[in-house]
Formats: C-alpha cells, structure tokens, sequence
C-alpha cells in the first residue's frame, strides 16, 4: 500500500533576485521572515517578488542593516524589479516578510541555507 502525504504551502513567498529585472542568482524564502543584511544574501538582492494568498502579508522595507530608520510598508503581493533608491532616502537594506497570524501557516522554511 502506498501512502500519499500531502504537502503544506507555506506562504508568504519571498523569492530575491542577485540582478535587477528578476535576472541573476536567486533564492526563495517561504513563511515569515526577517533579513537584517540584504547584501549577505546572494551579494546583495537587487529585485524581488513577495506573494502570499493572504492580501494583508505585509513586506517591510528599511534603509539600514538590522530593520533600523526609515520604513515603508508593502501590502499584498509585490514585483520589485529594481531595489536600488525604492526608499526615499536610500537603498533597501534590510526587510521582513510577515503574513497575517490569522493565515500564517506552519513555521518557517527557505530553499537554501547561508
């Protein structure tokens, strides 16, 4: 007898990109998430998609290393095709992906290991 086991979807889906335009290296994170340096992760992300079946999973965007200054918050799904100057004041550097407690699934996963 063989036994199915069905596979849970963990969202939100954060997948970064090593180049502008989702070209490059990349790397998908699932569940919720925080990265203090954005430029340990493939040398640094220069584009990102952020999906989630949840439209209040919320993507956090800072100026600085460990989630530090100014901030601006994304809700829903959302194409960064170029990170470079997003903020006003600089270049992202350090970001959360969170979905709603109410819909957040099991734990926290990522493809790859740092």
């Amino acid at each position: 007898m063989v036994t199915i086991k069905a596979a849970s979807v963990i969202y939100p889906r954060l997948r970064v990109y090593s180049e502008e335009n989702f070209r490059g290296l990349r790397r998908t994170y699932r569940g919720n998430l925080g990265i203090a340096d954005i430029d340990a992760v493939l040398t640094g992300i220069e584009s990102l998609r952020f999906f989630s079946t949840n439209p209040n999973a919320t993507l956090v965007l800072f100026d600085r290393s460990r989630f530090r200054d100014n901030f601006v918050i994304l809700r829903g799904n959302r194409s960064i095709r170029e990170l470079d100057d997003f903020l006003r004041r600089g270049d992202v550097e350090s970001l959360i992906s969170s979905q709603s407690a109410a819909d957040s699934g099991a734990g926290s996963r990522h493809t790859a290991h740092w």
